[in-house]
C-alpha cells in the first residue's frame, strides 16, 4: 500500500505537459520553513493500493506522464517501483521530487525508482536559500537532473509557478507557489 496525501489527475506545473501528481504521505527529512509539514507524519492518511492508481492514471487522457512529489517518495520507494513500471510499460514518464541527494540513496527500491525517473529534483529544501522564481524547485541548492533522453531538448523556463483549480462544487485549491498578492485576491 503507498500512504498518499493526495493526488491530481491533471496538472501542468509539476513537470513537463500535462501530469497525473501523487502527493505522498510522510517525510523523516523535516526541513526548516518546509510548507508541506502536513504531510510530514508517516501516520496512514490514504492507504491505496499501487494498481489502483495504476488504473486511475491508465485511465487519464493526454497525460504525459506523473509525478512523484510529497512528503518524501523516498521513503515508499518499495511500493512506488511497481507503480512506475507499469506506468514506463504506458510509454509515459516519470518526475520524481526528493530531499535526498542522490548520492544518498543506497537501497535497491530507490536505485531502480532514480533510474526509472526520467527527470529528478534532488536535494533538501533550504529556507535560506528559498527561491520560488525557479521552475520545480523551491531552493537554490535544489538540482534539476534530466535522467534520460526523453526531455534532452527540453529547456526549464524559471519562473513562479501556481495552478487553480475550482470543483464543481466551488472548492478552489491552489498548488504550486502561490505569492501574497495572488493570495489576497483571491480572498476577496
Amino acid at each position: 500500500m503507498i500512504n498518499i496525501y493526495d493526488y491530481e489527475p491533471m496538472s501542468e506545473i509539476y513537470g513537463p505537459g500535462k501530469r497525473f501528481v501523487i502527493w505522498v504521505q510522510g517525510c523523516k527529512l523535516h526541513c526548516k520553513g518546509c510548507w508541506n509539514t502536513q504531510m510530514w507524519s508517516t501516520n496512514p492518511k490514504t492507504l491505496v493500493a499501487w494498481n489502483e492508481l495504476f488504473e486511475m492514471i491508465s485511465e487519464q487522457k493526454d497525460i504525459e506522464g506523473i509525478t512523484l512529489i510529497g512528503g518524501e517518495p523516498m521513503h515508499q520507494s518499495d511500493e512506488l517501483v511497481h507503480l512506475c513500471e507499469k506506468v514506463k510499460e504506458l510509454g509515459l514518464s516519470v518526475v520524481l521530487f526528493t530531499g535526498y541527494e542522490i548520492d544518498e540513496l543506497k537501497r535497491e527500491s530507490e536505485i531502480a525508482l532514480l533510474a526509472m525517473s526520467d527527470i529528478i529534483i534532488a536535494g533538501r529544501y533550504i529556507e535560506e536559500q528559498r527561491n520560488t522564481f525557479l521552475q520545480w524547485r523551491g531552493s537554490e541548492n535544489q538540482q534539476v537532473i534530466f535522467n534520460t533522453e526523453r526531455y534532452t531538448d527540453y529547456i526549464p523556463n524559471d519562473a513562479n509557478y501556481c495552478e487553480i483549480k475550482l470543483s464543481e462544487d466551488g472548492e478552489m485549491t491552489i498548488s504550486g507557489f502561490p505569492d501574497d498578492l495572488l493570495v489576497e485576491e483571491l480572498k476577496k
